[in-house]
């Protein structure tokens, strides 16, 4: 987002990908990267081989080697089939090309251009490829990359791609813990408090944060999972200490109207922090992180996968401090899980967003991009509902009843869904009859909604137990609500 464009060469966009193990992280991804330099005529090109041939027997040529760069990176995305393109990178990895471009890095500080082009080199072949990425460590690419972050005083030049070439080594806990040992959060904190109006910068910063403190990895084949999670609380404790919370905030109020990208990664950044760790929830509370998580939920209402982070985040600010929840209620936020709820609840159903109806005949959903934005309001409206009178009677009002009902059924194969909107159900169920059984009794169809849900649930129908016991003491009060579940459990279906 928002990356300074080079000089007469062009520019490239760096983006990063999801990749989710446990807890979420960020690494940038050759596919994932859009290099804007003007196209060369197609007998220009040269391939992989010759511009790795060009690197290794004219190294201290310096104007050759901005045109050797320069080939590779057009070599490198010259085939757009994808294999053949993964192909080129690990032959490239395999003749020790990595080494070469970190020696040309070594080699000329000054260049601009030869450092701009490796780094972006560096990003493309090393991603995804772990003994790359531990190949680069062992050969000092860390120390070389934090030099770098360090350079261009109060002007901004390769920082973000240094960030970015850092962000490809944090996916081992090994290199992690490398990563933490030589200060590289309080380097990437630095970049990030001085360029704090850049997006690109907060985008790839966010993102080293996010994956630093993640446990990804642990458990895993090779690793120890009690050193892992060890690992991962010394670096949330050393960035705290730093104040990656106040600078994450930050970000996320800065830039989530103008960059959705940057937002996201912000709020993983927290989500991670956040999480089993009370000295970043205090933290993220003091500097006001949960005002600023809500207002990127306020304009940033369509994208599910900020949804999910930034309601994860929350849950894991909220617990057990009264103070939070306050400031919580106070920011909106009850409303606006209430409203992804309604957003990304039914997919594919035919109604408008934001419908309040029940949907009897709603498609059933397998598997889609909003489960976790899903789980995660069903987890705020259960914290927040479960011992809050007016909130419960809020989302009610606000029709999370329905919303809740229409999502067990759009969604009655998934038994994790199945509990935690089984949850929110029972909760609001048993609230004030005026408001969950005047609400159900009086839609047309509000009984037989509720009976297809527990009948659909099949095999999984004990998740919704306690619901359904709670909706028929507080249903079973009226006689035309009893007559009406009476025929529709007595009616054939094909499910029954």
């Amino acid at each position: 987002p928002d990356r300074r464009a080079s000089e007469a060469t062009g520019n490239a966009v760096i983006r990063g990908s999801l990749s989710r193990a446990g807890q979420p992280s960020f690494r940038s991804s050759y596919s994932q990267m859009t290099l804007d330099s003007p196209k060369q005529p197609k007998s220009d090109q040269i391939s992989v081989e010759e511009a790795l041939r060009a690197m290794q027997r004219q190294r201290h040529l310096e104007d050759r080697m901005e045109s050797a760069l320069r080939a590779l990176l057009r070599a490198l995305r010259a085939d757009k089939d994808a294999a053949k393109m993964e192909e080129q990178r690990a032959w490239f990895v395999q003749q020790h090309g990595l080494f070469l471009i970190l020696a040309l890095l070594q080699m000329y500080p000054e260049n601009h251009e030869i450092q701009e082009r490796g780094l972006i080199a560096l990003v493309i072949c090393a991603s995804g490829d772990v003994e790359a990425q531990r190949a680069l460590a062992e050969g000092g690419a860390v120390g070389t990359l934090l030099n770098m972050l360090s350079t261009g005083g109060e002007e901004m030049t390769l920082q973000d791609r240094a960030i970015s070439a850092l962000l490809n080594l944090t996916i081992a806990p090994e290199l992690r813990r490398q990563l933490v040992a030589s200060k590289s959060l309080m380097s990437v904190l630095a970049v990030m408090k001085a360029f704090s109006h850049i997006g690109s910068v907060q985008a790839e910063g966010c993102a080293f944060i996010a994956s630093v403190v993640s446990a990804n990895g642990a458990g895993t084949s090779g690793s120890d999972q009690g050193a892992v999670i060890a690992d991962v609380s010394k670096a949330k404790l050393e960035a705290v200490d730093e104040g990656a919370a106040s600078v994450i905030t930050a970000a996320l109020r800065l830039h989530s109207a103008s960059s959705l990208p940057t937002a996201t990664r912000a709020c993983v950044a927290l989500r991670n922090l956040s999480h089993s760790c009370r000295p970043a929830q205090t933290a993220i509370i003091s500097c006001e992180g949960i005002q600023a998580i809500v207002y990127a939920l306020s304009v940033q209402p369509h994208s599910p996968a900020l949804g999910e982070h930034a309601q994860m985040a929350l849950l894991s600010l909220l617990v057990d401090d009264e103070k939070a929840k306050a400031i919580f209620d106070q920011s909106g936020g009850v409303e606006l899980a209430t409203n992804a709820l309604k957003r990304w609840g039914v997919v594919n159903s035919g109604a408008s967003e934001g419908t309040t109806s029940l949907l009897l005949s709603s498609e059933v959903v397998s598997d889609d991009s909003t489960r976790g934005a899903v789980l995660a309001a069903f987890g705020l409206l259960h914290a927040r509902t479960k011992y809050n009178a007016r909130n419960r009677a809020f989302v009610v009002d606000a029709g999370g009843l329905e919303a809740t009902v229409n999502t067990l059924a759009a969604r009655c194969n998934d038994s994790a869904v199945l509990r935690a909107g089984g949850a929110v159900l029972h909760v609001l169920a048993s609230g004030d009859p005026s408001s969950a059984q005047w609400r159900v009794t009086q839609l047309p169809g509000g009984i037989e909604a509720l009976l297809t849900v527990f009948r659909a649930a099949g095999s999984v129908r004990a998740e919704l137990v306690s619901a359904d016991a709670a909706l028929t003491h507080k249903l079973s009060s009226s006689s035309s609500s009893r007559k009406s579940a009476m025929t529709a459990t007595i009616t054939p279906t094909t499910s029954s």
